[in-house]
């Protein structure tokens, strides 16, 4: 399995079209402070609008351009002229709310949506305050394919859509970030050690067989270096130890089998590299600040 896909399902991405918005005139729509895990995105169909943040910068969004707040921002989106924060009217018109303003000018025609994830994962760690995609001829045509069917399904009272436009929204947040890591440098981080020739190769057995009982000489031999230098080299460009993220990518594994599994927790132990039950249930608790028990029933009290 590719890394990005490895790192999409270890943080139980759950995409969701929330919303329409077709607004008109002089308008402006306050969004909060999400809560932990979760995003926020809106997709501009048509029209033009302006989103400004707390710290002063302002992003001008156009046809075709994404923006996806990857820890949930607060934010204000408005039209040309500013305005004071509205109520549009709310009806249902398909199987998604449409909010709508009359007024004169300019009309923009904007879809809303959120994911859910575990909060604290790696991949949403990695990502910035914000992400913008704009549309080329390189994303074009994919991403315009896939908003053009979430356009047609939020339409649609047919059977099943719903669950279509969810599907939908959660394989656009996979393209719009390879649309997005495809133009930017991979920097550090993350997404640098994956960038790396060498380093990446740790780490994508990191991912792929967390559950082997990896030594740092091992890993090291895996990006061809001494353990020494493979030591330094990572934790300078990952901002972290080898031996920490790799516990991390093991609690974030344990985590979706406690929430999707009836698994023992000494199955799940074995299943992410801890040789018993009380190691295992050690360093979850030292992750997420609670037993893996607790965190099962809560899940399960959830649903």
């Amino acid at each position: 399995m590719d890394p990005l896909d490895r790192l999409i399902q270890l943080a139980n991405l759950q995409g969701r079209l929330d919303q329409r918005c077709q607004l008109q005139g002089s308008w402006a729509l306050e969004h909060p402070q999400a809560v932990p895990g979760e995003a926020t995105f809106h997709i501009v169909m048509a029209g033009t609008c302006y989103c400004e943040f707390l710290d002063g910068a302002r992003l001008d969004l156009h046809p075709g351009d994404l923006i996806l707040l990857p820890r949930g921002t607060p934010h204000l989106l408005r039209s040309d002229s500013p305005a004071q924060p509205c109520e549009p009217t709310v009806e249902r018109r398909g199987s998604i709310p449409l909010y709508q303003l009359n007024g004169p000018g300019e009309a923009l025609d904007m879809l809303c949506g959120s994911y859910r994830y575990h909060a604290g994962a790696s991949l949403f760690g990695a990502l910035p305050e914000r992400l913008l995609v704009h549309m080329d001829e390189s994303t074009q045509q994919p991403l315009r394919a896939l908003i053009g069917l979430m356009r047609e399904e939020a339409e649609s009272t047919r059977s099943g859509a719903r669950s279509i436009i969810d599907a939908l929204a959660t394989a656009l947040f996979a393209l719009a970030l390879r649309a997005y890591l495809d133009r930017q440098p991979r920097g550090d981080g993350l997404f640098g050690l994956l960038g790396d020739a060498r380093l990446g190769r740790a780490l994508r057995a990191m991912l792929e067989r967390p559950e082997h009982a990896w030594t740092l000489e091992q890993l090291a031999q895996q990006a061809a270096m001494s353990r020494a230098s493979f030591v330094r080299a990572f934790s300078a460009l990952g901002g972290t130890s080898p031996w920490i993220l790799l516990t991390r990518i093991r609690m974030e594994k344990a985590r979706g089998l406690l929430r999707q599994t009836q698994k023992s927790l000494l199955d799940i132990a074995a299943e992410t590299g801890y040789q018993s039950e009380a190691a295992f249930s050690r360093n979850f608790r030292q992750a997420f600040g609670e037993s893996p028990g607790r965190f099962r029933r809560q899940a399960d009290s959830a649903r």
